[in-house]
C-alpha cells in the first residue's frame, strides 16, 4: 500500500476506511490491455460494495482515479486528492 497505510490509520480512527491494491498490484490481477477506465470502474465497484457512498483519498495516479470516479457521476461519491506539496502548507 505504499505511502497510503500511514494515513489509512489515521483516518481509521474516526472512518471506516477500504484500502486496496490498484490493478496489477501487490495480491491484484490484471487484464490486458491497461486502461485506467478499468481502474475507475474498479474504485466505483468498491463503492458500490460498501453501499453507495465514498468519500474517495487517493496519492498520486490513486488521487487521478478517485478525480475520475466522481467526475463519473455516481452518487455518493466525493473525492480529495492528496500531494506531499499540500501537507507542507501551514
Amino acid at each position: 500500500m505504499g505511502p497510503m497505510m500511514p494515513i489509512a490509520r489515521q483516518l481509521a480512527a474516526s472512518y471506516t476506511v477500504v484500502a486496496y491494491d490498484r490493478r496489477g498490484r501487490g495480491e491484484s490481477g490484471d487484464t490486458p490491455p491497461y486502461a485506467s477506465a478499468r481502474e475507475v470502474e474498479d474504485v466505483l465497484a468498491l463503492v458500490e460494495a460498501v453501499g453507495g457512498t465514498a468519500s474517495l483519498f487517493g496519492i498520486s495516479l490513486g488521487a487521478a482515479l478517485a478525480l475520475e470516479a466522481r467526475q463519473s457521476g455516481t452518487p455518493g461519491c466525493s473525492a480529495s486528492p492528496y500531494s506531499r506539496a499540500q501537507a507542507a502548507l501551514p
